[in-house]
């Protein structure tokens, strides 16, 4: 999942939220060790550009928390840490047939302006899984993930407006061909 905020001569905001589950189908019973490994980025172009991201993995059955890395930079999240990337390879997490494990993805980011000039920030987010294929009887198993698995963008309140006064327009131009 990306995230992206560019701004010209006025301030831009970007905000991206996505959710999924993956299971583990196979045998009903059997718990089978699996392979997470994940990565997250921030680039940014100026000072002017804030950004916080986090990466979170949980066991939606008990909402024990399996894996969270959270990034920042420039944020009022950050606190006195920033965090501008991480990366997690083949953490081993032991997944439950039949338990369904929930993975969310936020991300913020704004550019300011502060009294002129130009700013672009980015967040990058990507978790895999992997079936550890040294367990007994490996291909017995299979990983699933939600259907329609899709990053949808939170509209910026500049294109809310844009499309009102589109709408209102359409509105006007419709009152005056009627006449």
């Amino acid at each position: 999942m990306s995230t992206d905020a560019s701004l010209g001569a006025h301030d831009a905001q970007a905000a991206a939220q996505l959710g999924y589950f993956v299971a583990v189908s196979g045998p009903s019973g059997s718990e089978v060790p699996v392979r997470l490994s994940a990565s997250g980025s921030i680039t940014h172009s100026q000072d002017n550009v804030n950004i916080s991201a986090q990466l979170k993995v949980l066991n939606n059955t008990t909402t024990q928390v399996l894996l969270t890395k959270d990034l920042c930079y420039r944020s009022k999240t950050c606190g006195t840490t920033e965090v501008d990337s991480f990366s997690v390879t083949n953490m081993p997490v032991t997944m439950r047939v039949g338990h369904r494990y929930f993975v969310s993805l936020v991300s913020q980011a704004t550019a300011s302006t502060n009294g002129g000039g130009s700013g672009h920030g980015t967040v990058h987010l990507d978790p895999t899984f992997v079936i550890d294929a040294t367990f007994p009887n490996a291909g017995a198993f299979s990983l699933l993930f939600s259907e329609g698995i899709v990053a949808v963008p939170v509209p910026e309140p500049s294109t809310w407006a844009m499309l009102g006064m589109g709408l209102a327009m359409l509105g006007v131009a419709g009152h005056r061909s009627r006449r």
